[in-house]
């Protein structure tokens, strides 16, 4: 799936192809054009009929043929050009092969003009809102390598490696059911089990974000299965756990050494909130 933050990107790419193709055809005839004429010869032309027709679309489109003289014989044919000043009689510059006749264009600097304006327009449409962004995360990246916030007209981010040494002063709190640790560029979420009275198996990964160097996080939810393991002789766990929620079902009291229900649910959406709290705290955005 394309991420919705990458929409941008792909319109401007778009626009940069499609400007790069009309671009190049613009060029490439201007250039066939002068090529051509740097060899041909000069001379005018009449324009012998025009022809109105249908095209597959049923759209009325004119076919305009012109004849000229060369050493008293004539040649012609059909131009691919049309405007509504045009009319038969009319005189018009063409450019013929001097060693065949029938070779000729009218070598009009119209159309590849206009095709080039074109194109260019749409390169530069595509290009300087990439440009803009590769310039903006360079500047970005070399606040957060010094670790200083980083300040535009639209936000402020503290550096990457503050905000990760941080993270669990702020989040981590007494008698709470969940804990963040630091892996690499994550802050890494995981339940905590180990309670005042009971005991229980070993942490499970709960949800996690990383972060980038450019004042960004992406999320990632871990989908456990079942947790049942063993922690001591006789002391065990039994929980159900699903991707949005955990419930503990049995443990065992480790101070009557009795087992008992303990029917408890935890959401993850309560870490998801606190960590988000935190990040959007520090200036960062969610990609």
């Amino acid at each position: 799936m394309v991420k919705k933050n990458n929409g941008w990107l792909i319109g401007c790419c778009v626009f940069l192809l499609v400007g790069i193709i009309f671009a190049a055809i613009g060029i490439g005839v201007y250039i066939s054009n002068e090529n051509f004429k740097s060899k041909a010869i000069k001379t005018e032309s009449v324009i012998s009929e025009i022809r109105e027709r249908k095209d597959s679309d049923g759209k009325t489109v004119h076919d305009v043929y012109v004849s000229f003289h060369v050493r008293g014989k004539e040649y012609g044919g059909r131009i691919g050009e049309y405007s509504s000043s045009m009319y038969e009689g009319q005189e018009l510059i063409v450019y013929y092969n001097s060693d065949n006749p029938a070779d000729f264009r009218r070598c009009n600097i119209v159309f590849p003009l206009a095709s080039g304006l074109f194109g260019f327009v749409f390169i530069g449409i595509g290009a300087i809102p990439i440009i803009f962004s590769i310039r903006k995360n360079k500047v970005r990246k070399k606040f957060l390598a010094n670790d200083v916030p980083y300040r535009n007209e639209k936000s402020t981010f503290s550096a990457k490696r503050k905000v990760l040494e941080e993270a669990p002063m702020v989040l981590n709190k007494p008698n709470q059911s969940w804990y963040v640790t630091i892996e690499g560029n994550s802050i890494v979420a995981n339940w905590n089990w180990k309670s005042g009275i009971y005991q229980s198996t070993e942490n499970e990964f709960v949800y996690s974000v990383t972060l980038n160097d450019a004042g960004r996080w992406t999320e990632d939810l871990d989908k456990m299965e079942k947790i049942s393991k063993h922690s001591g002789e006789k002391s065990w766990f039994v929980g159900k756990t699903y991707q949005k929620s955990v419930e503990v079902s049995f443990a065992k009291n480790k101070e009557t050494g009795k087992r008992e229900i303990e029917k408890k649910s935890m959401d993850t959406a309560e870490i998801k909130r606190a960590v988000r709290a935190y990040l959007k705290d520090c200036g960062w955005r969610k990609m």
